[in-house]
């Protein structure tokens, strides 16, 4: 489970988001 909030992902899970 990951939660995309910010593009560091800064949110619980990992960060996908980079």
């Amino acid at each position: 489970v990951v939660k995309e909030k910010g593009p560091d992902g800064d949110e619980e899970g990992h960060d996908e988001s980079r």
